[in-house]
């Protein structure tokens, strides 16, 4: 049995696993080292915006990617950003390390939040949602390092309506709907005037 480094678990559920690839052939473009190759699924980090994928070839290679549940491919060849690795145990090693010098940096103070606490959003499909979903920021942004060292903003969403996962869980104990999530803003777009329902929530000045 595959041993899983904290916060990371394996797909085991095949419906799961055709998402995320799927998810990353939209990203994938010509001139990236993962275009066109056979690929499965078989990891995810808790929130789905790391995946590991092992080569269908036989070679025990594997590729840590960071997904960003885009619709549409990203400028290769550096992005979507990813690390091929002779086997997974050596992508465990190697990804340790490197999650020990991140925790020394710190977030690009250049980086600063495109939304702000109220704002109106949608949170576009990703990883567990189903789909698009309304939102409201329900926490101000922060600014974080990721996966390839860059900073992104961090935000605390609330939907308008309790959100499925795409895979519940088999433990009758956990949630399979959401109130809210966290989310990164490339992930997040505002609320046209069209979209906006007619109930919208306000928050009280702090």
């Amino acid at each position: 049995m595959t041993r899983w480094p904290g916060g990371w678990k394996a797909i085991e559920n095949s419906l799961e696993a055709a998402d995320f690839v799927e998810a990353l052939r939209r990203l994938l473009a010509p001139g990236h080292p993962l275009f066109g190759l056979p690929l499965r699924a078989i990891g995810r980090e808790w929130n789905g915006i790391l995946a590991l994928f092992a080569f269908d070839d036989g070679s025990g290679r594997v590729a840590v990617v960071h997904l960003l549940w885009k619709g549409e491919p990203m400028e290769p060849p550096l992005y979507p950003y990813s690390k091929i690795y002779d086997s997974q145990q050596e992508a465990w090693i190697k990804e340790t390390e490197w999650y020990q010098e991140l925790k020394k940096r710190q977030p690009d103070p250049a980086v600063v939040p495109r939304f702000k606490k109220g704002d109106r959003v949608m949170l576009l499909k990703h990883f567990d949602w189903a789909g698009d979903a309304r939102a409201t920021i329900v926490q101000e942004g922060r600014p974080r390092l990721i996966f390839d060292g860059s900073t992104h903003v961090e935000y605390m969403v609330e939907f308008d309506e309790p959100q499925p996962e795409i895979n519940p869980p088999e433990n009758p104990e956990i949630p399979t709907h959401w109130a809210g999530t966290t989310v990164l803003e490339q992930s997040l777009r505002p609320l046209s005037p069209a979209e906006v329902p007619g109930r919208v929530r306000r928050f009280r000045s702090t």
